[in-house]
């Protein structure tokens, strides 16, 4: 079961799942979402990775560094690389998401 916090802080980022709260950190969100395994939740990630980027203080280094195992940054990069996809396929261009491309 996913917790609360995580659900509220998806609503913020535009997956609104329960009502948003005042103030939570977007990366430690995007990780929480990514060591879930939750499909329900990495169906969203595209959107949540692109509010995330412009909205609010993304920090791809930071999501990196707060998953700990091998298992858990390959699942990032694998969402990343489909939502990059994603994000090309509907012609959406990011100045953010260029720089990951590069990363990746």
């Amino acid at each position: 079961m996913v917790n609360d916090k995580l659900l509220e802080n998806l609503g913020r980022l535009g997956f609104p799942l329960m009502e948003a709260v005042a103030d939570f950190d977007v990366n430690e969100t995007l990780v929480e979402v990514v060591k879930s395994r939750d499909t329900r939740l990495w169906e969203g990630f595209p959107v949540l990775l692109a509010n995330a980027a412009q909205e609010y203080s993304f920090d791809f280094n930071q999501v990196l560094t707060s998953l700990k195992n091998k298992a858990e940054r390959e699942d990032l990069y694998t969402l990343l690389m489909l939502s990059l996809a994603l994000y090309q396929h509907y012609h959406l261009s990011f100045l953010w998401a260029n720089e990951i491309k590069r990363r990746l």
